[in-house]
């Protein structure tokens, strides 16, 4: 199983994403997982090709740069599945 070590951002913004809950106590806040229209900044990915997203919260949703996608094809894996859910930026 693909195991992502990292979590990053997104811009929330351009993202549209919906805010889910927000804690009062620690100011934490959560959004509905969105499956298209995400928008990360080149920045937060660094040299990242799989991680998670840090405001989807739980959600054990991996996401996947275009090469990992296409390497992970070429060696075989058939356990995931592959869509195109957003874009980096700047």
């Amino acid at each position: 199983w693909l195991i992502p070590t990292g979590q990053i951002p997104l811009d929330e913004e351009p993202s549209g994403v919906t805010l889910q809950s927000e804690c009062p106590h620690c100011g934490n806040k959560e959004y509905a997982l969105r499956r298209e229209g995400i928008v990360i900044s080149r920045k937060a990915l660094g040299n990242r090709k799989m991680f998670r997203i840090t405001q989807f919260g739980k959600s054990k949703a991996t996401f996947v740069t275009q090469p990992a996608a296409d390497l992970l094809l070429e060696v075989g894996f058939t356990n995931f599945h592959c869509n195109e859910v957003g874009r980096v930026e700047g």
